[in-house]
């Protein structure tokens, strides 16, 4: 029992976290409701996640540090939280209303060239 004991003190530095977690909920700002797809990603890295069906989203094994969150999809204003602060077995939980966006997009037509019969 004494050995067993001992070794579990051992190697808990060991496999102790090296990384953090950011979760969240994306929901628009008037109507409460959430808003799935939506895009959340840290600047000039390679993690992000798209927002699920009832709002929600993870950013899994962040290493930490500081870093820039952002969140976007069309029909919103891009959301920027600047210097966010990802620390060591920890979770950072940052909710999120985006605004609707005033530009409207134009539409784009393309027509295909005549199919020629031969």
């Amino acid at each position: 029992m004494y050995k067993f004991f001992l070794i579990i003190v051992l190697l808990t530095p060991l496999i102790s976290g090296t990384s953090g977690k950011i979760k969240g909920r994306v929901i628009d700002s008037l109507s409460k409701e959430p808003i799935p797809g939506c895009i959340i990603y840290l600047e000039s890295t390679d993690y992000g996640t798209l927002v699920d069906n009832e709002g929600h989203y993870f950013i899994l094994n962040v290493p930490p540090g500081l870093y820039n969150l952002n969140a976007q999809i069309i029909g919103y204003n891009k959301y920027i939280i600047q210097n966010i602060e990802v620390n060591i077995d920890l979770t950072l939980t940052i909710n999120i209303e985006l605004q609707e966006s005033s530009l409207e997009l134009e539409d784009i037509i393309i027509q295909a060239p005549p199919i020629a019969k031969g």
